[in-house]
């Protein structure tokens, strides 16, 4: 049995891209790509300071963009350690993950350049090819291959200096035994999640690790949103070790954990948690078919597809009368 893919769906096979030619190259070469098996493309391209905006390949770390911007400022420091940040722009624009002040990611991006499944190179903004930017910020990377993002620099700015108030999380460094569970509830109901967790662990006999409490902001541009009303964002570090044994309970807890969720009124981060049932991906993110109906529209021939994609898939496929 292999383990719930709970944290990181991009974890595949690398090759390396240096290049808008190379990317295209790469797409057209393959019957089917994987965005998350590419590498390279992990510089910052350009800063227009009139309009304080920087653009940045998409494997861009947030370590580069914060050395980059230390010259100006040194106020982009404050994004490295945050816990909850995957480790590239692009996964984060992906995933519409929260910033550190809680706001969603597309709050923070001016445009996308990417290759559609056909090979054309695009620009998506909210002006310009508006319903590709909606679904891609968000999206999982499923409706393209990714170049370059346009940041709004006085955005991440302003995030910055929020960070080490109320709304930041604890920090820590990852261990490869630990899979997160991030979980949505109504404001004010962190408290009774995490205490809903620790007997639900307790009783599954998984150690629970360190957990974080963020209040996330809202949004009304993407076409899966997660973020429709302010939450509280609940990590939970499940720990253990990786044998069979282990693994079923670890399954059982994460559903029970999403059921958790659910009876206080809340859902799952669709970017890193997933759904274990069909009936708990439907009441969180009822949007998801939606979603996937784009992708199909974009991508007829399901040349782009990863674990997410997939996983979806599956389970919408499992319910009775459903065109996955």
């Amino acid at each position: 049995m292999t383990a719930p893919r709970f944290q990181d769906f991009s974890r595949q096979p690398t090759s390396s891209i240096h290049s808008v030619a190379t990317l295209r190259q790469t797409l057209l070469a393959s019957a089917s790509v994987d965005p998350g098996g590419l590498r390279g493309l992990d510089r910052v391209l350009g800063h227009d300071r009139g309009q304080a905006l920087l653009e940045v390949q998409a494997r861009t770390t947030w370590d580069a963009l914060a050395a980059f911007a230390a010259a100006d400022s040194g106020a982009l420091a404050a994004w490295i350690p945050n816990a909850i940040l995957p480790s590239t722009v692009g996964d984060w624009v992906a995933c519409n993950a929260p910033a550190p002040d809680g706001r969603p990611a597309v709050h923070f991006v001016e445009a996308l350049t990417l290759f559609t499944p056909e090979g054309d190179l695009r620009r998506a903004s909210r002006d310009l090819n508006a319903d590709l930017f909606a679904c891609a910020i968000g999206g999982q990377h499923i409706f393209g291959l990714t170049y370059s993002i346009t940041l709004r620099l006085d955005e991440l700015l302003c995030a910055a200096r929020s960070f080490g108030r109320e709304n930041s999380p604890s920090t820590g460094t990852a261990v490869a035994s630990m899979s997160p569970v991030d979980l949505l509830v109504p404001p004010g109901k962190g408290a009774r999640l995490l205490d809903t967790a620790r007997a639900i662990c307790e009783e599954w006999r998984i150690p629970l690790g360190q957990s974080e409490v963020l209040r996330t902001g809202t949004e009304n541009e993407t076409r899966l949103n997660w973020a429709r009303e302010k939450q509280d964002w609940v990590r939970l570090t499940l720990r253990g070790e990786q044998h069979l044994g282990f693994l079923v309970r670890l399954r059982q807890a994460q559903s029970a954990l999403i059921d958790a969720a659910i009876a206080l009124g809340g859902s799952y981060f669709p970017g890193t948690t997933c759904a274990l049932r069909a009936d708990q991906l439907i009441t969180c993110h009822p949007g998801v078919r939606a979603l996937l109906a784009e992708k199909r529209r974009y991508d007829p021939a399901g040349r782009i597809s990863n674990a997410w994609y997939r996983h979806q898939l599956g389970l919408l496929s499992a319910t009775s009368g459903t065109d996955a």
